[in-house]
C-alpha cells in the first residue's frame, strides 16, 4: 500500500468520524438530550448567537465530512494512477 492511498484511507475515516457526529449531534435534538435555551443571554444578539450555533452545528460538521470525503476520493484516484504506472 503506497502512501497516496494510505492518505485516502485516513482520510476516508475522519470523514466517518465528523458524519457520526452530525449524525449524534442531530439524534441529540430529535431526542431532546440537547436543548435550545437562550435563557442565559443577556441581550437579542446573544440569544441570536446560541441559536445560529445550536442550528449550524450538524451543517458545519457535514460540510467538513464532506470536505475529507471528496479529498479523499481525489487521493484514491491519484493512488490509482501511481499504481497504474508500476
Amino acid at each position: 500500500m503506497n502512501k497516496a492511498r494510505k492518505q485516502a484511507t485516513t482520510r476516508r475515516n475522519i470523514a466517518i468520524i465528523f458524519f457520526v457526529l452530525a449524525a449524534g449531534n442531530i439524534l441529540m435534538k430529535i431526542f431532546g438530550l440537547s436543548s435550545l435555551d437562550t435563557s442565559s443571554a443577556s441581550t437579542f444578539n446573544g440569544a441570536i448567537g446560541i441559536k445560529l450555533g445550536y442550528y449550524s452545528a450538524p451543517l458545519i460538521l457535514v460540510v467538513v465530512g464532506w470536505f475529507f470525503l471528496d479529498s479523499s476520493k481525489n487521493k484514491a484516484l491519484e493512488a490509482e494512477s501511481i499504481e497504474a504506472r508500476k
